[in-house]
């Protein structure tokens, strides 16, 4: 560079150099890293405190700037490490960064002549080969530079350009709200940019790098002229800013033509042919001005080669919208309506009304006036229903509905896939199929009927009802007072649902009875009562089965009572009370709901416990006791009795009028009890204990297990005239002696004298017994039978026959795997000392177990372990049994409490294998079915069926 151009280039900024003012205590005299803290400057920013550093080390003897940054994490790391790789003359080194008490800070080169924003305040200009010489080569360098790093600048502007100490080179500064884009061309941020400096799209926080070009059209400008373009004193920077990005740029008299190109071109609103390098109508970037400062002849975007403005720009520019380019408006809201989730964001992040903003001032004001609305709405609601309404705005003539990603001719039309969508919806709850998840909340899919997609219906169409753009599509599009009356009634019965479920939950009653999650159980009600209010069809889906109208399913209860009678009509007719309750209140024909609250009426009848019996009456109560005592089924009696004594006694003498309880407790009284077997009486009991002698006399196993387990009433009844004989024969028979070996269950054969012993190998599906088990009293044990899963080599995987204890997965609900469980630590800890004696103790594996995760919902199973005792896997559970019935469990008597939960005599029990979460435990529930999902590792108490691995020789 020729001095003489140096000098006078410099000349121009010598009066307008920066005089520090006097110190302001802070930070100032301490050392950060290699950097000496001497003084405050009084340099405004409105983001920093500026300091004069002196450097240390390798950077004595050089002066430096530390800006020392007022908000925490004020400045992106990412940017800075980049910036520290930059060698670029043009872009200003950094020294260094870190943090101090909690507030970043940043070290760069101090620069003896100021930045040109303050030789402009001086009114300096600068003349067109100024700008081509030194200032625009150097800006575009460092923009290249900062671009290549993934390096977004986001704030270019007079005062963040500072000649370089030798006056070589204008130097890019103050990096602090900048972005980094990685790969990425585009930004989508909130930021502190200088508006009247920026781009149309990063008013909307969208920065492409194209939007630095346009910060540097707008830099020459004001350079040479002293203004900014848009530059009003009644207007605020934004409000300027705006006005630029729909305004065309004046020129004042006297700009130089090929400076006007060059500011044209930086300033060409329209981005969307960004990405197409040979289309002369997009944004001016480095290659362009590289060749204008070669003084090519290069047309200006938008304009005709004569240089009249001639609006080159279509009507509608192309618009990018899910995969599909749009050049109709038409086109682009029915695809957004189809998209609404995808459009709405294109709202809230500006890119609608950037895009209107460059060919249609009215449209772009709609969607301004939208993206007001949508900061004001209290909830996705409203932020919907301000999305809807646009849509149709900037489309008058689109008539049609949109949801779920279909569309509908009109409302009756809707109103059919309402009632379709509720069916599969509430098919699939009745019955789900494949389980998967959708962030924080449980759905069902299925590929053949669409399910997913029938959720999303619903979801949507709760939306367009609850955000009111119905009522606005009525009023406004359809011009229809009749469907405007029908939504009017829709929103009543669906706000009369959510106060009845809201005051169920508040008196604590049970608001589901599908297990639904209340988000898709309200979805799946306003889609029948939408489609109730707009189309023809009546049907009513309960317990997955669809019926034509309400009056089939009247039919269906007549006839269920009729062939399994009231109990089975009643638990079937429970299952679904709330679907009962909901048709009954929303069913659109009278009769119908009539015939529906008949069936409710009949669940207001005695209901004991969670509907484990159910009668109409004080006969009906009377007429079953009787059955059981006819039937030999004392224990039951008793059940009841001891179960809901105290409520049956209130509701005999308050509801029925009678004596049915006092009845109940004499009956009751005469039986006689044998642990858990009642008789009706001793003789009854004596022709029991007299069957058993017979039928197993020669089973001296049976009586040993049995005296184990019946050792205090055979003590109690050894005293008793008429039960003495028959328990002294039981309790010669039985051998109370425990062998050390395990004992196999399979006996060899005698015949004519030659016994047969056993030749074939223990073998999957024998049984064995094994060790004995303390019992609650302390004193007495019963041995255990294990059923062999596998015998492979000198090991047997065996699984205890019965469930042994009932106990929690883990003491509290937290996330936990087998690993860390405190079912494991009492299996492999107080179960294993007390169960086995100490040589079976050295007949027991250990075990090296993988924990697979959950198959299905791909919960980690947590890592390996070695157990000697331990839990089967949801694998080894579905591998080992052949069917559901045979992994059924029955518990001993040691396994029922209080809070156990049993069915049909048999019990859930624990699986090691995570659940739906590691907040659950996978089980196999008491019908034998595999539960993936789970049960709540502090749930209810779940059996424990332990398994081990013998040693057959030791």
């Amino acid at each position: 560079m020729p001095e003489t151009k140096v000098n006078s280039f410099l000349n121009k900024l010598q009066s307008t150099r920066v005089n520090p003012a006097g110190d302001i205590p802070d930070i100032t005299g301490i050392s950060l890293g290699d950097f000496q803290v001497e003084k405050r400057l009084n340099i405004p920013s409105g983001e920093a405190d500026i300091y004069l550093c002196s450097g240390q080390g390798v950077s004595s003897g050089k002066s430096f700037i530390l800006k020392y940054y007022r908000r925490e994490n004020a400045v992106k790391i990412p940017v800075l490490k980049k910036l520290q790789e930059i060698r670029n003359p043009c872009v200003a080194p950094l020294a260094g960064y870190g943090d101090h008490l909690g507030h970043q800070y940043a070290v760069l080169p101090y620069y003896k002549f100021p930045a040109l924003s303050e030789a402009l305040k001086a009114g300096t200009r600068f003349s067109e080969e100024e700008l081509r010489q030194f200032v625009i080569p150097s800006v575009i360098s460092a923009l290249k530079a900062v671009h290549d790093a993934g390096i977004i600048h986001k704030d270019l502007k007079p005062a963040n350009l500072i000649p370089d100490d030798a006056g070589e080179h204008v130097v890019l500064i103050d990096f602090g709200i900048s972005s980094d884009a990685g790969t990425n061309t585009l930004v989508v941020t909130e930021t502190g940019m200088t508006p009247i400096y920026a781009a149309p799209e990063a008013i909307q926080g969208i920065f492409h790098r194209e939007s630095d070009y346009y910060s540097l059209g707008i830099t020459v400008f004001e350079l040479f002229t002293g203004f900014t373009p848009f530059q009003n004193a009644g207007l605020s920077a934004e409000e300027a800013a705006r006005m630029a990005s729909v305004s065309r740029i004046e020129f004042p008299d006297g700009f130089p033509s090929e400076l006007r190109k060059l500011v044209l071109g930086l300033t060409y609103r329209d981005l969307s042919h960004r990405n197409e390098p040979d289309n002369p109508n997009r944004r001016w970037g480095y290659n362009e001005v590289e060749r204008w400062l070669r003084r090519e002849d290069l047309p200006v975007p938008g304009e005709l080669s004569g240089g009249e403005f001639a609006g080159a720009m279509p009507s509608f520019p192309p618009y990018g919208f899910a995969g599909t380019r749009y050049t109709e408006v038409s086109a682009l809201v029915r695809a957004m309506l189809m998209h609404p989730e995808a459009g709405l964001r294109e709202l809230g992040r500006g890119i609608l009304t950037h895009h209107f903003g460059l060919c249609d001032a009215a449209r772009e004001q709609l969607c301004r006036e939208a993206e007001n609305d949508l900061q004001k709405s209290p909830d996705i609601i409203g932020e919907y229903g301000v999305f809807y309404r646009l849509m149709y705005r900037l489309s008058p003539d689109t008539a049609a509905l949109f949801c779920g990603g279909r569309e509908f001719k009109d409302f009756r039309e809707l109103g059919d896939m309402a009632v379709s969508a509720a069916i599969k919806c509430s098919q699939s709850f009745q019955s789900p199929a494949k389980q998967v998840t959708k962030g924080d909340v449980k759905t069902e899919t299925d590929a053949d009927t669409g399910i997913s997609s029938q959720e999303s219906f619903t979801e949507e169409l709760r939306l367009m009802l609850k955000s009111g753009f119905l009522d606005f599509y009525a009023e406004e599009i359809l011009k229809s007072q009749a469907a405007r009356d029908i939504l009017v009634r829709i929103s009543d019965a669906i706000s009369r649902q959510e106060t009845a479920g809201k005051e169920k939950s508040d008196r604590g009653e049970r608001t589901n009875n599908n297990a639904v999650p209340h988000s898709l159980r309200l979805n799946l009600e306003t889609a029948w009562i939408f489609g109730y209010g707009f189309s023809e069809r009546r049907e009513i889906c309960f317990h997955g089965k669809v019926f034509p109208d309400a009056a089939a399913l009247s039919r269906r209860f007549k006839t269920l009572e009729a062939d399994s009678g009231f109990p089975a009509y009643m638990s079937y007719a429970e299952e679904g009370r709330q679907d009962l309750e909901f048709f009954a209140a929303v069913y659109p024909d009278e009769a119908g709901r009539e015939s529906l609250k008949d069936v409710l009426t009949d669940l207001n009848r005695a209901v004991f416990g969670e509907g484990e019996y159910q009668f109409r009456n004080a006969r009906a109560f009377d007429d079953y006791i009787s059955l059981l005592v006819s039937e030999n089924r004392p224990y039951e009696a008793r059940f009841i009795l001891n179960t809901y004594g105290d409520a049956l006694k209130a509701v005999s003498h308050e509801v029925w009028k009678t004596d049915s309880y006092e009845v109940l407790k004499r009956t009751v009284s005469g039986f006689v009890s044998f642990d858990e077997h009642l008789f009706t009486s001793i003789g009854a009991l004596r022709d029991y204990l007299s069957g058993l002698v017979e039928k197993y006399q020669r089973m001296p196993e049976f009586f040993r297990t049995f005296i184990e387990v019946h050792e205090r009433p055979l003590k109690r009844y050894l005293k008793h005239p008429d039960l003495a004989e028959i328990v002294n024969r039981i309790l010669a028979l039985g051998n109370v002696g425990k062998d050390t070996e395990p004992e196999i269950l399979q006996k060899g054969i005698t015949v004519a004298g030659m016994r047969y012993p056993i030749v074939k190998p223990l073998a999957p599906g024998d049984y064995m017994r094994f060790g004995s088990y303390l019992q609650e009293d302390g004193i007495n044990r019963t041995l255990l039978e294990w059923l062999v899963l596998d015998v492979s080599g000198n090991e047997a995987l065996m699984i205890s026959r019965y469930a042994l204890a009932s106990r929690k997965f883990h003491r509290r609900s937290i996330a936990v795997s087998w690993k860390d469980c405190e079912l494991r630590k009492w299996l492999n800890g107080p179960f294993l000392e007390e169960t086995f004696s100490a040589e079976e103790r050295l007949r027991i594996a250990v075990s090296r177990l993988s924990n697979d995760g959950n198959p299905e919902y791909g919960t980690p199973g947590g890592g390996e372990t070695q157990d000697r005792i331990f839990c089967l896997s949801i694998a080894e559970a579905q591998r080992y049994f052949p069917n559901d019935a045979a992994r059924k469990c029955q518990p001993m008597d040691s396994a029922v409490t209080h809070d156990s939960f049993i069915s049909d005599g048999c019990c859930y029990w624990w699986l090691r294998s995570p659940g739906y979460n590691r907040l659950k435990a996978a089980i196999v529930s008491s019908d034998g079915k595999p539960g993936l999902y789970g049960v709540g590792v502090n749930g209810s108490p779940g059996g424990v069926r332990p398994a081990l691995r013998m040693l057959l020789k030791v």
